[in-house]
């Protein structure tokens, strides 16, 4: 989901990413949106001058080029387009290009053939194959992951789901990312309703506690339906909860099986002792942790199951129930996750990044209605609180005006 875009109206593309691509692949986007073309070195820039004419190219200039985009070079992009922060978005192939780029809060877009799970974990606003499925997906109004997408208050929003390289034992296992996660320590935790949705949909004994639980399921469901042409699908389980946790997958699991028309195996697949808490623990000390937790019950011999997680960190948890599975004798375990956990962003500016209390200033927090769903914004220092959709425009006027005044 574009975390702070009010309307796409531009695309900044990193052309020296594409030089090897024709030319004419970006004519369509052209007849659409506002393009400016970054160019890194002479013959690039002189390529896209050719192309494109010169007014849509902006040559950096050698001292800028390893840190960009910063501020300076975003600002000057900004400036001949004549466009805001919250109208653009930035599309590479440069993974690396694409994270400073998200320190601004506009769009990204990353086109590549291969997510790493290290990839996941700094994931731009959404993915794509290839030049040709992403001009599809903008002209079809695709803007970001389907979870986040399907979360979001401002209705008609279209995703798309990611496949991340996972491995497990040096076996490569699908997985399947439907959204990121962004944890307390992210500057964006208070500004992403699908974080938010993740995290208090598990608060046991909150009103918005399994609030979620029927968007989850229809959003598990959809790419379950999807895989069903790739993959022969005999059934779902979850990752188990512990033995002295509600079952908070329980009625999701039921709805995908009822969906799809496969076999709800969670019964089959439990836990059969109590782990501490995975937080604060290294990659290592996770999988020492959790080993041995899990049990792989009989009827799942040569069964080719789906397995659902919330949010995935380092994976241990997740590596650990399919060594089980397989032990079981499953014969596949495809994996979706709600949410890759992701790494700790930086904002451009010193200044936190977040909702300004329109009556005392200070910063708000993102908030469930535990009757209707809704989201909104509250104040913890005046009690203020303000909808959703007031609380993102006072976000998107924050970040269009920062930018220019330093």
């Amino acid at each position: 989901m574009f975390r702070c875009i009010s309307e796409l109206k531009g695309l900044i593309i990193d052309f020296d990413s594409f030089r090897y691509m024709e030319t004419g692949i970006w004519s369509e986007l052209m007849d659409r949106y506002k393009c400016l073309f970054l160019a890194m070195n002479g013959q690039t820039a002189e390529t896209a001058e050719k192309a494109y004419g010169w007014r849509s190219v902006y040559w950096i200039e050698d001292f800028q080029q390893m840190f960009a985009p910063n501020q300076a070079t975003h600002e000057r992009a900004l400036d001949i387009m004549g466009l805001q922060p919250t109208e653009v978005a930035y599309i590479s192939m440069d993974c690396s290009f694409l994270e400073r780029a998200m320190g601004f809060l506009g769009g990204t877009i990353w086109v590549t053939r291969r997510v790493t799970y290290l990839d996941a974990s700094r994931a731009p606003d959404f993915i794509c194959p290839d030049v040709n499925s992403l001009k599809g997906l903008l002209l079809n109004q695709v803007s970001g992951f389907l979870g986040e997408t399907a979360i979001f208050p401002e209705a008609g929003k279209r995703g798309l789901t990611a496949p991340v390289q996972f491995y497990v034992d040096g076996n490569s296992i699908p997985m399947y990312m439907l959204g990121r996660y962004f944890g307390r320590g992210h500057y964006m935790n208070q500004l992403h309703p699908y974080s938010t949705a993740i995290l208090l949909n598990k608060k046991e004994g909150k009103g918005y506690y399994r609030k979620f639980d029927g968007t989850f399921a229809e959003i598990y469901g959809r790419v379950v339906k999807a895989l069903q042409g790739k993959y022969k699908i005999d059934g779902i389980v979850a990752v188990p909860a512990r033995s002295n946790q509600d079952d908070r997958f329980e009625g999701i699991l039921e709805m995908i099986a009822e969906k799809c028309c496969i076999g709800n195996f969670g019964s089959s697949f439990t836990c059969i002792r109590d782990y501490p808490t995975q937080k604060r623990l290294s990659a290592s000390e996770r999988q020492k942790n959790i080993g041995g937790a899990f049990r792989c019950g009989p009827g799942l011999e040569g069964k080719n199951i789906v397995m659902i997680d919330d949010v995935i960190t380092t994976g241990a948890t997740i590596q650990e129930c399919i060594r089980e599975l397989r032990a079981g004798g499953v014969n596949q375990v495809i994996v979706l996750v709600l949410g890759v956990n992701q790494f700790r962003g930086t904002y451009w500016s010193s200044r936190t990044v977040h909702v300004a209390c329109p009556v005392c200033g200070e910063g708000m927090s993102l908030n469930v209605n535990g009757n209707n769903g809704n989201f909104f914004y509250s104040c913890h220092f005046c009690n203020n609180t303000i909808s959703f959709r007031e609380g993102r425009k006072i976000l998107c006027d924050k970040v269009n005006s920062e930018i220019f005044n330093g």
